[in-house]
């Protein structure tokens, strides 16, 4: 974002602390900071921007082909433009140890306004149906890396990740799952789960956005990184840990950054229904025992030789297949269901 102005904040006012702090907590320094509404260092906490409103009034869902910018729907501030010279530090209130069980053993995630750029010509809005939208033929978008340091320690020492991986650039945010069914959005993507460290932008090289959300595997996109990488002092545990990370401004934007969970273990259809409502669920190699075709709406899954099935929303599947399914547990109309966020195909069943 162009036309900076160089400011200094110190916050001291960070929200309510949950038993373990997914997200930044507090702002601890922020300076050289963009224009309204990009100059509220106080945007970058909390959980990354979910939804957008244009100043032409259109809303958004965050996606990888639409970057969060401008405001939330009730008009204020989501995503903060650190400009050359500038610096912002947010501090968790939590430690965030180099954990072997979190996914794919990154540690932290940071979000960014990242956008990969749609093929010639075609443009995004609100409707768009990502099933037709596809992703530039060079995998090409809006990336302005910055560069991430942490710390265990407000004055440091400060350890930094000198050649990457950098802030407000690959992979783009994710809000939430595509629904094939309705072709609208879905259930809402894991935050605090990275994209598969085996992907790169070239990887999403003309693909339809709906193909490269499957892709992301229920994530939520934004920058992961390890801690293992860094010369870190380790905590009675023998981990490496840090508090704080400062984002060094390059005229990107950051929009927040969380902390990753740990890996979810797949369960069976009967653990499943015993979950409560918004509980993340993997579930593997069940079968369709009824398919999109039988309902319209919905498939049911079946372990194979077991009495259990659940109920899929948000996937076309035929009978018969044998899948991979991760999304959210919920109930509607008394009916335990999982709304899907990523689904497999994995091969036909045996007989």
């Amino acid at each position: 974002m162009a036309g900076a102005t160089a400011i200094l904040f110190i916050a001291s006012v960070g929200p309510a602390v949950a038993e373990i702090d997914m997200f930044a907590s507090d702002v601890v320094n922020a300076v050289g900071l963009g224009e309204s509404p990009y100059n509220d260092a106080l945007a970058v906490l909390g959980k990354p921007t979910l939804k957008f409103k244009e100043p032409n009034g259109n809303v958004f869902a965050s996606s990888l082909v639409a970057g969060p910018w401008n405001t939330d729907l009730a008009g204020s501030p989501i995503i903060t433009t650190i400009e050359s010279g500038g610096e912002l530090t947010a501090v968790f209130a939590t430690p965030i140890e180099d954990d072997p069980s979190n996914w794919y053993g990154m540690d932290f995630i940071v979000f960014g306004n990242a956008a990969f750029n749609g093929s010639t010509g075609i443009y995004i809005t609100p409707t768009t149906n990502m099933e037709t939208y596809r992703i530039s033929s060079t995998a090409s978008g809006r990336w302005e890396k910055s560069v991430v340091s942490v710390s265990q320690d407000a004055n440091g020492p400060w350890y930094t990740y000198t050649t990457g991986p950098y802030a407000d650039d690959f992979a783009p945010t994710q809000a939430y799952a595509w629904d094939y069914i309705n072709d609208t959005w879905g259930a809402e993507m894991d935050l605090t789960k990275p994209v598969d460290p085996a992907l790169t932008t070239a990887s999403f090289i003309s693909k339809y956005a709906a193909d490269a959300i499957d892709m992301y595997k229920s994530s939520g996109g934004g920058t992961a990184f390890n801690l293992d990488s860094l010369n870190l002092p380790v905590n009675a545990a023998g981990r490496k840990w840090i508090k704080y990370i400062k984002i060094t401004g390059n005229g990107g934007e950051l929009d927040a950054i969380s902390r990753v969970g740990h890996t979810i273990e797949p369960i069976s259809i009967g653990q499943a229904k015993s979950l409560p409502d918004g509980t993340r669920v993997i579930l593997t190699e069940q079968i369709v025992s009824a398919g999109t075709d039988d309902f319209g709406d919905c498939c049911y899954l079946q372990t194979k030789n077991m009495p259990f099935a659940i109920k899929v929303t948000g996937r076309i599947v035929e009978r018969d297949k044998k899948v991979n399914v991760e999304g959210v547990m919920t109930t509607v109309n008394g009916e335990r269901e999982i709304q899907a966020t990523c689904m497999e195909i994995i091969n036909e069943p045996t007989p």
